[in-house]
C-alpha cells in the first residue's frame, strides 16, 4: 500500500498543529478518545491486524464522522470498500474485501439489526474464511478470503447485535467505540473546507503523529525497518504465518505429553504479557497449532471430560 504522501528525505513536514486542533475539537479534549482515533488511523496504514479491533463512530449529524471517513479513505489511497453492517451479515457478505485495507461504512441507520457477527469477528482478527460469491462458476463459489481490512463504521446510535451473551461478548471484545458529541455543522466553528485542508496536510499527520505510533507497534511486535520490497514481503509473511513460534520454543513435544487447551492458552497469554506483546486471537492460536500438526483430543481425566492438546507440554 502507498499513502498519497510525497516522500521527502529532506526537511520534515510542518508540525501537525491543525491535526491536533481537529482531534481536540471533535473529541472535546478527551485524551482517551483522541488516542483511540490515532490508533484507528495508524492501523489503517499498517496491514498487521493482530490487534483484532473494529471501530464504531457514534454521534449525531454534523459531529465529524464523515470527515473521519474521508481522512481514512484518503490515507489508504482509494483501496477501500463500502459494505454496510447489514450487507456483511448476509449471504454474500465478505466478497468485497480482497485488496482492500479499509471498509468505510457511513451513517448506518439507528434501526440496523445485524443478522450475523461471525464475519465481523473473522475480519477484525485477520482470519481466513470461505466466501460464497455471486455470478461465478460453481467451482469458485467458495473461495477462501484472507483480507487485511480495517473495519470502521459510523452511526448516530449503537447498533443492535444478535441476542445471546456469548456472541455479544465475543464481538464487544473487539469493538472500539468513539463517541463524537461536539456538533460542528451550522455552528460558528464549522469549516466547509476542513476536509480539503486536512487531506492537504496528510504528510504532517503521517510523519508526526501516525509514524511514532506505528514505530512503537513495530517495536512491540518485533517488526524491523524494511529496506526493500522483497525484505518486506518476507518479514510480513514470517510475521503472519508463524506468530507463535517463539512461544512453542518454550514447550516440549512428545507422543505421551498432554496439555489442557485452556491451560496452554493461559500460558501463551502470560508469555505475551511478559514480553509486552499482544497475543493473537484464540481462534487463530488454535488454527496455527493445528497447522503444526498439534491436535486437540477430548478425554476423561479425574472424572472430568476436557479438551487437551496432544503431544505438547510446557518445559519445566
Amino acid at each position: 500500500m502507498q499513502c498519497p504522501v510525497e516522500y521527502n528525505t529532506g526537511k520534515p513536514p510542518p508540525k501537525p498543529t491543525m491535526w491536533w486542533k481537529f482531534f481536540n475539537d471533535i473529541f472535546d479534549g478527551d485524551r482517551v478518545q483522541i488516542h483511540k482515533m490515532i490508533d484507528c488511523l495508524s492501523q489503517a496504514i499498517t496491514p498487521n491486524r493482530r490487534y483484532g479491533k473494529m471501530y464504531l463512530l457514534i454521534g449525531d449529524e454534523g459531529t465529524g464522522k464523515s470527515t473521519i471517513h474521508s481522512i481514512l479513505e484518503a490515507l489508504v489511497g482509494g483501496r477501500f470498500s463500502l459494505q454496510t453492517l447489514q450487507q456483511m451479515g448476509r449471504r454474500f457478505g465478505g466478497t468485497d474485501f480482497d485488496g482492500r485495507y479499509l471498509n468505510s461504512s457511513r451513517d448506518n441507520s439507528i434501526d440496523v439489526k445485524i443478522e450475523s457477527v461471525e464475519l465481523l469477528k473473522l475480519i477484525a482478527t485477520n482470519e481466513s474464511f470461505k466466501a460464497e460469491r455471486k455470478c461465478v462458476d460453481f467451482a469458485d463459489t467458495d473461495r477462501t478470503e484472507s483480507p487485511r481490512t480495517l473495519l470502521v463504521h459510523s452511526g448516530n446510535q449503537m447498533f443492535q447485535f444478535p441476542s445471546g451473551a456469548k456472541v455479544d461478548t465475543g464481538l464487544h471484545d473487539r469493538l472500539e467505540v468513539l463517541h463524537m458529541d461536539v456538533k460542528f455543522r451550522d455552528t460558528k466553528i464549522e469549516d466547509k473546507l476542513l476536509i480539503d485542508k486536512l487531506i492537504n496536510k496528510l504528510d504532517s499527520l503521517v510523519y508526526h503523529i501516525l509514524g511514532p505510533r506505528i514505530k512503537d507497534n513495530m517495536r512491540r511486535n518485533r517488526l524491523k525497518h524494511i529496506k526493500s520490497r522483497q525484505e518486506g514481503r518476507d518479514a510480513f509473511t514470517a510475521l503472519t504465518t508463524d506468530e507463535i513460534k517463539e512461544f512453542l520454543a518454550k514447550c516440549e513435544f512428545g507422543k505421551d505429553y498432554e496439555m489442557p487447551v485452556i491451560g496452554l492458552w493461559e500460558y501463551y497469554e502470560e508469555f505475551c504479557r511478559s514480553r509486552d506483546e499482544t497475543p493473537v486471537s484464540r481462534q487463530r492460536f488454535n488454527s496455527m497449532m493445528q497447522k503444526k500438526n498439534i491436535y486437540r483430543i477430548k478425554a476423561n481425566r479425574n472424572g472430568r471430560r476436557r479438551s487437551y492438546w496432544k503431544g505438547i507440554t510446557i518445559k519445566e
